[in-house]
């Protein structure tokens, strides 16, 4: 049985709830570091792949020379140059779709899990702001969840394929928030009526566990 993804998901696991314990961390800001967790896993996603194609540039044009047979008389450098070029300018416009989904979970957010400080996170601070500063105080602020989420998926940067990659975020991170939706009520109650006012951080650890175990899921070829 190949243990590998279950220790890294373990890491990143032990590594975030330290921090959130040790921390003292709300329900509110556990919300805004997963949702800054989802978007570093799809950026990091994103570039990987862009880079692993630039890289990979000569063994994708044995591929594509199976389907379009006259690239064979074009030159290594220049199936390189031009392979570079359309990932440079088809990147930032993935990044930028991301952007916009991860600001309209974003916005959503701000209504139910409203935080300081409001002017970033509050229900008309995100929504009018400029979406990289509250990124920047989530990041100094959050930064476990997000390498956590890292090394917990680090298989998805090195072994999924490097146009799969790019779109892997929307297809799994979808499906983790939704989950996440749906079990935190549950786990917040539970935890409420356990440990009363302290709950807070017995609810992150177990909603942490869950998000960890989706993390460690084999990653998609």
């Amino acid at each position: 049985m190949n243990i590998a993804p279950g220790i890294y998901a373990l890491t990143g696991f032990l590594l975030a709830a330290t921090f959130a314990v040790t921390g003292g961390w709300t329900l509110q800001e556990f919300c805004w570091s997963t949702w800054l967790a989802g978007l570093m896993y799809a950026a990091f996603c994103v570039i990987s792949g862009a880079l692993h194609t630039i890289v990979a540039s000569g063994s994708l044009k044995s591929a594509v020379e199976k389907h379009i047979p006259w690239l064979s008389k074009v030159s290594p450098a220049v199936f390189l140059l031009v392979t570079a070029v359309l990932i440079l300018a088809i990147t930032p416009v993935i990044l930028y779709i991301y952007a916009f989904l991860f600001s309209i979970y974003g916005a959503l957010l701000s209504f139910f899990a409203e935080m300081e400080p409001h002017e970033y996170f509050g229900r008309n601070g995100f929504i009018n702001s400029d979406f990289y500063t509250p990124v920047g105080y989530l990041l100094a602020a959050f930064w476990p969840m997000a390498l956590g989420t890292l090394i917990a998926n680090w298989r998805d940067f090195v072994h999924v394929s490097p146009w799969k990659r790019m779109f892997v975020p929307a297809h799994s991170e979808m499906i983790r928030i939704h989950i996440m939706v749906l079990v935190m009520p549950f786990i917040a109650m539970l935890a409420w009526a356990l440990f009363g006012d302290s709950y807070h951080s017995v609810a992150i650890v177990l909603l942490m566990g869950v998000f960890y175990l989706l993390s460690g899921k084999k990653a998609p070829e």
